[in-house]
């Protein structure tokens, strides 16, 4: 059974759906943490965490570290003028965030 969005498994409503007769169980969740303490029942119910302590898996080379640039911009002319060198010039994938479809579409 595979539980995506696990921090909701632990709730009154979706409880019951972590009894179902399972051989493995695998519970998927960047926010394993529950505003009203019940977190241990995310674990109980899915799985020991993995990947909760990002440094811990980095020294244990299992992760690596990305390379981040960060660029703000006081104008859109500026950001515009700049995005298409920084496509341009930087090697490998990466992303770039848009205000909207319109601009990221450009």
């Amino acid at each position: 059974m595979i539980v995506r969005e696990a921090h909701i498994v632990t709730s009154d409503t979706f409880s019951r759906l972590a009894m179902i007769d399972a051989t493995y169980r695998l519970g998927l969740s960047a926010s394993p943490y529950r505003e009203d303490g019940r977190e241990e029942y995310i674990f109980s119910l899915t799985g020991v965490p993995v990947g909760v302590d990002w440094q811990d898996l980095a020294a244990h080379g299992v992760v690596d570290y990305p390379e981040v640039w960060v660029y703000l911009y006081t104008t859109n002319r500026q950001r515009k003028e700049d995005i298409k060198e920084i496509a341009a010039n930087k090697q490998g994938q990466g992303l770039i965030y848009c205000d909207s479809l319109e601009d990221g579409e450009k």
